[in-house]
């Protein structure tokens, strides 16, 4: 056998040996959009249980606050209506108002829950910015952006164990994160042209964001403010592109302040 061969037949060999070392592919199992509504009831529930034993927290409930309930939830369907979101009839869309001392916050969670304090609801000027900020923050359960940003954070396995009903590990941390995750860049981006469009079509305008947004700029106390800034120049975004049809009314206005009067 000539040297040539016996190289060949080495290298043959030594080729198919690594070749069997090599371990499987993963497979990457994502989430789906169905399994959004169960892990945001896993977190609301985990939500009100933990705010159930702070005594620094009251949770409101709809049986309490009807009337307050009912006016928030007017804004959300008629938001729901609008041929931006995807996942109108596929979410468990629900919104919840907590009071807490200084706490002006807004966050979501997966599959259409929605959470406002007290504080922050008395700090928007009109139900054109609630509108606003209404869209934005169910434009961003809508896009699953909140989704992925708990898959980057924990494992798939974690999230799927949340939607089969399992007592999460370390949940004071799943809370922490889902109050306080910022957006990226990109998240921005994809949010912009959406809400942009949405905010002309829910009687609200880009003016109404952007008036918003200047008055929370720099106050490191408003919780939501500083999740919000990111690389992308959202008032600039929001000058340039001011293109409602019709400027939106202020009547509603009077709606906004009788709904501000059914809180504590």
């Amino acid at each position: 056998m000539s040297v040539f061969r016996i190289y060949l037949l080495a290298f043959f060999i030594l080729f198919s040996w690594s070749a069997c070392q090599k371990p499987a592919p993963k497979i990457e199992h994502q989430l789906q959009a169905t399994d959004d509504s169960r892990i945001g009831q896993a977190i609301d529930a985990q939500f009100v249980a933990h705010w159930d034993s702070l005594p620094e927290v009251e949770l409101l409930r709809p049986t309490d606050y009807p009337q307050a309930y009912n006016y928030l939830d007017s804004q959300l369907l008629f938001c729901l209506a609008q041929p931006q979101f995807e996942h109108a009839q596929t979410f468990n869309w629900q919104l919840r108002i907590f009071q807490a001392a200084e706490k002006e916050q807004l966050f979501v969670a997966p599959g259409g829950y929605l959470y406002f304090s007290t504080d922050f609801l008395r700090f928007l000027a009109n139900e054109e910015e609630l509108k606003a900020v209404l869209a934005h923050a169910m434009l961003s359960i809508d896009q699953r952006i909140i989704s992925q940003q708990l898959q980057e954070a924990f494992s798939i396995s974690y999230l799927l164990d949340l939607a089969l009903g399992a007592e999460p590990d370390a949940p004071a941390q799943l809370l922490a994160l889902v109050e306080t995750v910022g957006y990226k860049k990109e998240e921005m981006q994809q949010l912009e042209p959406l809400f942009e469009a949405l905010l002309c079509q829910i009687d609200s305008s880009p003016d109404s964001m952007r008036s918003f947004l200047q008055r929370v700029e720099g106050q490191n106390d408003f919780d939501w403010a500083w999740r919000f800034n990111s690389d992308f120049d959202w008032s600039a975004a929001l000058a340039s592109n001011n293109n409602c049809p019709l400027s939106p009314t202020m009547l509603s206005s009077n709606n906004y302040l009788s709904f501000l009067d059914q809180l504590p």
